[in-house]
């Protein structure tokens, strides 16, 4: 399984968010999970979102881990 780490910056598009996981989910149509999604900022906890909730962010930068080719 892939790990895919959004990092969110305030004011966020949760739209923005909300489509790019539902690319990543069809992109496995048999039904089986091949991505991991998870959101980090900064600093953890609530980012103010534009067009929508804002979105509560439970991981901090260090989550997002190293970026691999």
């Amino acid at each position: 399984m892939h790990r895919v780490a959004f990092v969110v910056v305030p004011p966020v598009y949760s739209f923005d968010l909300a489509i790019a996981q539902m690319v990543l989910d069809a992109a496995r149509p048999d039904g089986r999970a091949g991505y991991e999604v998870i959101t980090c900022a900064a600093r953890p906890g609530r980012v103010e979102a534009l067009g929508g909730p804002d979105v509560v962010v439970e991981h901090d930068l260090a989550a997002a881990g190293t970026p691999t080719a």
